[in-house]
């Protein structure tokens, strides 16, 4: 089955809880050793929402572009 998806790449010094909300779709994983995680979590229409929490501390962000559900033609040359 194909679907679309929003990658997050996670640079993490031990355990952490990454949590994507796209559109109405939300989903957390948690990755538990420090890396560089590549997560792919579901995609919906609308804002897109990050947010992290570590044994140090939380952050959060908003994507800079929302995903439309519409299609547009588009010459980029």
């Amino acid at each position: 089955m194909v679907a679309d998806s929003i990658f997050v790449t996670a640079l993490t010094t031990g355990s952490a809880s990454i949590t994507v909300s796209s559109g109405t779709l939300n989903s957390t994983q948690t990755v538990n050793s420090a890396g560089v995680h590549v997560l792919s979590f579901p995609m919906g229409a609308g804002s897109q929402l990050f947010s992290f929490t570590t044994a140090s501390g939380s952050g959060s962000g908003k994507g800079a572009i929302d995903v439309s559900s519409k299609c547009y033609v588009s010459n980029l040359s």
